[in-house]
């Protein structure tokens, strides 16, 4: 029962951090060179409490050593823990809650919530089968004691949608800190993790953490727990949470789910009987999943009119994602949570568990009402927040008990509801967003239905289109006035480039914060109550507030996770540790090329340098496929638990917030010509110039492939379309979408009936379908067609180069390719296949010096070509007629001469690219398409 004299807040901050911690020693055990008994990292006192901590086995031996070195880490830091308490017997309750996990006490109700958070977190009660193998796997046996040390951890994209037990996982993640690297990604390498490295650098960031808090604090315990949260996601990312099951769920992952459900079982039960006893019947709905959505996320970002989009769009992504983070932190603030309560935040949707209270749910329908009629107060129509919930229970977590017929056999688990109740969930937000502004309908009746005369007089944003209302306050900019709003997002992309790190303020207000005026930007989306600071200098740090403030900031580092360091060059250290809260964050496209002045490059500028004939925008759409699917049916029954949707959706973050910064940056091309404007969730917007863009989309995808373990259901569709510089970029974006619809229902047939290629039987998820990008309006199969396409591409390029292939062939073949359509489409006679033969005949010819009759090419011709380049010509004439490419049938959507007809056109634009003093120009200028 609750420690006498501790308030409630306090003993839900202790409960938290109890659990965050619970599993620590599984990190810790696998450090240490020795097993328990002969351990020099354990005390002897620990050592001596071995029946007290650990459960014991039917047969009589301890199991779940693991919380022998739990229960050591803390006394490791016991002087600070015990500061920050300001109570021994605080401590002691803080140590046993997170080590007694396994074997819990009589009457002790938190070790009995947290215990029970821990199977939730897991899905299933843990049985003595378990504990069984957990002592094989942490025994003292000499040959195999440290076993379960040599396992790495697993992504559980690679059993995504895969059903079979016996499935030969063969990737590994490294075990190392998390890192926006390639050295961060899977290997088929075996190698023997080092995790006493690991351990060791995970150490001394706890030191720098603990030295933060001087002293004892109401407050300190809640942000110590927050700022260690992040310290946990960089260094248990890779350290599998179990090495008995499938070690695909991080030991991170699984303790922020764990520590989540804790708190919500100790408020659901402390408003039920005032946490004195656990009486929950396994039906009883106890928990929360919240959900929320803002919709309009993409028309906003694309909604610019004006030469200008290019400095606002950046800085208009980055406002979204901060609006966004309010929703959620008000959210949390709201509802007295914890960060480690959010399973899901990215792409404008985010999920978090409550518990199922009267208090929550009416909190949850107010707050939803104040902050759409914030949101629409300053966007009107064009953003619209949903916000719902599901009731869940223990049953629904963890599945029903099934007894079976024969009352001695061992009860089992069927399958639990949460991909249901997800599913529930998200047809609530759904159906909230098809309804949406109902309440401001009934509210601002004239606004929605009546008409208003000043409307069409009403001055407009020169760069968003936006009406301006009189007295409004606005800017002026090149070519008139915009809004405020537009103003702040056009700032906050400049800043955001040269901004390692920023601040967040809760419960901002007017002049709240006069000492970060001078030094930092700042920022507050829609009056939610959560402010954002961004650093105009690199000795900002200086104006932060003295250690012990009543304005507690949280300091969050962007894109890089050495959030407990100072980021800027002159900081004084004494300074990065004021703040007391600390963080990182992922943001996909927080960089962006820029002119020599420093200002983001308009779009006309990314287009192309005016000395190439062809400048054109490429303007690209991206996403994940089947990602529904992976959320409601990618897992198997006895995988479907919280923690694995929390680790599913922090690695695709992971990728698309994060290390997608880092293939752009790794990349001078990328860096100079183009423009990531939106990159979270699983969609990706990036403008620039067509064939920078085109390699960016193959990068992407390649390193996708690798992170999602080359799984055949977890793939990427996209939609490129080229347009002039000068067109509107919202409708650029729409024909961007229509185009990535097109590459996801896109579907490359198969003639093998054994092929594995085809429908999966359960899922009803065609590996050959989707997985496409869509480019000059053809939908191409990344793995079948495209590098088909590309590799004709290149060797049609190389020919004309080495000059063995007139230009005129690349309007042949697209002449060839729409007389074929034409003769097709009225059943007229294939006259296209004589000619296409005459032709190649001819071009082979001319181009070697020979004559029709085999005569020696006259003086002055040029030498006779390699064999290579009748052969080449053989092969294409040999492929249009009979679908066989170099032997092999052409695994297809289309006809060979389509996907040919598609390479010369890339060709020739690839060629009208280059400077137009480069070879061939003038040529191909005086032989215009057909």
């Amino acid at each position: 029962m609750k420690t006498p004299s501790m308030t409630d807040t306090a003993a839900r901050d202790l409960l938290y951090l109890a659990a965050l911690l619970h599993d620590i020693g599984k990190f810790y055990q696998r450090a240490d060179a020795n097993p328990a008994s002969r351990s020099n990292k354990i005390s002897n006192e620990i050592k001596n409490l071995e029946d007290f901590y650990c459960p014991k086995h039917t047969n009589g031996y301890p199991t779940h050593k693991h919380v022998l070195w739990t229960a050591q880490f803390f006394e490791d830091y016991k002087e600070f823990f015990c500061r920050l308490l300001g109570n021994t017997s605080y401590y002691e309750k803080l140590k046993n809650t997170a080590a007694l996990h396994h074997n819990v006490r009589p009457g002790e109700l938190w070790e009995v919530i947290l215990q029970k958070a821990d199977h939730w977190a897991s899905g299933a009660d843990r049985t003595q089968e378990e504990g069984q193998k957990d002592a094989q796997h942490e025994g003292e046996a000499e040959k195999s004691w440290d076993s379960f040390k040599k396992v790495r951890m697993r992504s559980l994209f690679e059993s995504l949608f895969r059903e079979s037990k016996s499935f030969p996982y063969t990737w590994h993640l490294p075990v190392a800190p998390l890192q926006l690297d390639a050295a961060f990604f899977p290997t088929q390498e075996e190698e023997s993790p080092n995790y006493e490295a690991l351990w060791d650098d995970f150490q001394k960031e706890v030191r720098i953490l603990t030295q933060r808090f001087k002293h004892s604090s109401s407050q300190h315990l809640r942000f110590f727990a927050e700022s260690l949260l992040p310290l946990l996601h960089k260094y248990l990312v890779t350290v599998p949470s179990s090495t008995m099951h499938l070690p695909d769920v991080s030991l991170y992952d699984h303790s922020r789910m764990v520590a989540a459900l804790t708190v919500c079982l100790y408020d659901y039960l402390n408003k039920k009987n005032k946490a004195t006893s656990w009486d929950l019947t396994i039906d009883e709905p106890a928990i929360l999943l919240v959900g929320g959505d803002l919709s309009g996320i993409q028309k906003y970002i694309y909604s610019i009119v004006s030469k200008q989009a290019a400095k606002n769009l950046k800085g208009r992504s980055f406002y979204l994602h901060l609006l966004v983070e309010s929703v959620i932190d008000k959210l949390l603030k709201e509802l007295d949570l914890y960060r480690g309560h959010v399973v899901y935040a990215s792409g404008g949707g985010f999920y978090l568990l409550a518990a199922n209270t009267e208090f929550n749910k009416e909190k949850l329908k107010s707050l939803e009402k104040e902050m759409v009629r914030k949101i629409f107060d300053v966007h009107r129509v064009d953003l619209f927040l949903a916000l719902d919930f599901v009731e869940l229970s223990e049953q629904d977590i963890c599945g029903p008990w099934n007894f079976g017929t024969d009352k001695s056999s061992t009860p089992r688990r069927g399958p639990n509801q949460i991909a249901l109740k997800w599913q529930e969930l998200m047809e609530k937000l759904n159906a909230k967003k098809r309804h949406r502004f109902a309440d401001e309908l009934l509210e601002k009746y004239e606004y929605f239905f009546e008409e208003n005369e000043a409307g069409a007089l009403l001055v407009k944003d020169v760069i968003t289109n936006e009406e301006i209302k009189p007295g409004e306050m606005t800017k002026t900019v090149e070519g008139g006035p915009i809004k405020i709003t537009t103003w702040d997002q056009i700032e906050l992309g400049k800043i955001l480039r040269s901004s390692p790190f920023f601040l967040k303020a809760f419960e901002t207000k007017p002049n709240k914060f006069p000492f970060l005026d001078k030094h930092f930007f700042s920022i507050e989306p829609c009056q939610l109550g959560v402010g954002w600071y961004f650093p105009r200098e690199k000795d900002a740090l200086k104006a932060l507030p003295p250690q012990d403030s009543p304005h507690p900031l949280q300091v969050i580092t962007l894109n890089d996770t050495q959030f407990l360091q100072p980021p800027m060059d002159g900081a004084q250290s004494h300074a990065w540790g004021y703040h007391i809260l600390s963080g990182f964050d992922f943001y996909g496209g927080n960089n962006f090329p820029t002119t020599a002045e420093n200002e983001p490059k308009y779009f006309d500028d990314l287009a192309g340098e005016e000395s190439q004939e062809f400048r054109r925008l490429g303007v690209l759409r991206m996403d994940v496929d089947n990602l529904g699917q992976a959320f409601i049916r990618g897992f198997a029954d006895e995988k479907k638990t919280f923690s694995r949707y929390a680790a599913l959706s922090r690695s695709l973050d992971y990728f698309f917030k994060g290390f997608l910064n880092t293939i752009w940056a790794n990349n001078p091309r990328f860096k100079e010509w183009s423009y990531i404007i939106y990159s979270g969730g699983d969609d990706v917007f990036i403008v620039g110039r067509w064939d920078v863009v085109l390699q960016f989309a193959k990068d992407i995808y390649r390193h996708f492939r690798v992170w999602t373990w080359q799984n055949a259901y977890v793939t990427l569709s996209a939609g490129l379309v080229l347009v002039p510089d000068k067109f509107p970029i919202l409708r650029a974006a729409e024909l961007a979408g229509e185009a990535e619809d097109m590459a996801k229902n896109h579907t490359v047939p198969t003639d093998h009936e054994d092929s594995t290629d085809h429908e999966d039987s359960e899922h009803q998820v065609p590996i050959r379908q989707k997985n496409a990008i869509c480019f000059l309006g053809m939908p191409l199969h990344w793995e079948l067609e495209f590098p088909l396409v590309e590799d004709l591409k290149n060797q049609v390029l190389d020919w004309i180069h080495q000059d063995r292939l007139p230009l005129a062939f690349l309007h042949k073949i697209q002449a060839f390719q729409a007389l074929r359509k034409k003769q097709m489409e009225r059943n007229l006679n294939p006259t296209w296949r004589w000619m296409l033969a005459y032709d190649f005949a001819r071009m082979k010819s001319s181009r070697s010096g020979k004559n029709t009759v085999g005569m020696q090419p006259k003086e002055g011709m040029p030498e006779p070509p390699p064999p290579e380049w009748e052969q080449f010509l053989e092969e294409l004439q040999i492929a249009i007629l009979t679908q066989q490419y170099r032997g092999k049938k052409v695994e297809s959507a289309y006809a060979f001469l389509d996907l040919l007809g598609l390479a010369v056109r890339w060709a020739e634009l690839e060629l009208r690219t280059q400077p137009a003093e480069q070879h061939h120009l003038q040529t191909l200028a005086a032989h215009p398409r057909p």
